[in-house]
């Protein structure tokens, strides 16, 4: 395993462990082991440790909290499988037979809403200027009529 990975896994179980002990366990240390599945996925106050990390769309536009949410979900996923499940042996069809823990069992990614993937910011468009310097000096007539096309269909 790739140093990074290393540091990624221990990062993101540093952050749980962490979460757990200050918000959901009132400052007490809790065992991974004894991590449940409120500790990650309780919706009522103290929140799970995943559900804190949803943000509303008003606070997060662009919705960045979805990739950080299912990046650690999945080092999580990841970690508990091959914990609870080690003694199976570590071959290639062994691990096809591995069950996800009870902990994080269910427990689908977040997805981005579909309005948000095709929002732009207007930094990333151009401006009529630049589409007329770019059709002037394209030497590609089709690629040229193309671009003409989509920016009459704003597509």
């Amino acid at each position: 395993m790739a140093p990074n990975t290393k540091k990624g896994y221990t990062d993101a179980l540093s952050l749980l462990s962490r979460y757990v002990k200050d918000v959901r366990n009132g400052g007490i240390y809790k065992p991974l082991k004894e991590i449940t599945r409120d500790d990650f996925r309780a919706q009522e106050e103290p929140k799970g440790y995943l559900q804190s990390l949803k943000r509303d769309f008003a606070d997060d536009p662009k919705e960045n909290w979805i990739n950080s949410h299912n990046t650690r979900r999945e080092k999580y996923l990841a970690f508990w499988r091959w914990w609870t499940n080690n003694n199976k042996g570590d071959s290639p069809n062994n691990r096809e037979e591995w069950q996800t823990p009870p902990q994080l069992k269910g427990y689908r990614p977040a997805k981005h809403s579909p309005t948000n993937k095709k929002r732009r910011n207007r930094e990333q468009l151009w401006t009529p200027e630049e589409h007329a310097v770019f059709l002037k000096h394209c030497e590609d007539l089709r690629l040229a009529c193309f671009h003409a096309m989509a920016l009459e269909n704003r597509c």
